[in-house]
């Protein structure tokens, strides 16, 4: 995992992930170990529970695509879009998803093309 924090986009990354996370369905969420076990107390659900653990998740997302997405779910309800430019909004996401630089540990300067950094903070929305 590499640190984004030093880069460029690092703040405008928290900023966007702070606009769009209102937008996400949160019954489709689990925030955290603690909310998913009190789920399962009161629930107490039948049958087996599994736990799935998938390789370079982060790395694999279509980002183009997810922006797109991203941008017709937060200007689905003119009435409750985020006091934002959409075109400004898509702009932003694919300089803090694409055009992010960061450096290796050796100094070497990167440049991920595709798929979300996982020290972003768009990492996990």
């Amino acid at each position: 995992i590499i640190s984004q924090i030093p880069t460029p986009t690092y703040e405008v990354a928290k900023q966007l992930n702070r606009i769009i996370s209102p937008y996400l369905p949160a019954k489709y969420q689990i925030n955290s170990t603690d909310e998913f076990l009190q789920i399962i107390r009161v629930t107490r659900p039948q049958g087996i529970i599994a736990s799935l653990d998938v390789e370079s998740l982060f790395t694999n997302v279509p980002v183009l695509p997810t922006i797109d997405i991203i941008c017709e779910t937060v200007y689905k309800d003119p009435t409750a879009a985020p006091p934002v430019d959409a075109n400004l909004l898509k702009k932003l996401l694919i300089a803090c998803t694409t055009e992010c630089p960061f450096f290796h540990i050796d100094g070497t300067l990167y440049l991920q093309t595709d798929g979300v950094s996982m020290g972003s903070p768009l990492g996990v929305t």
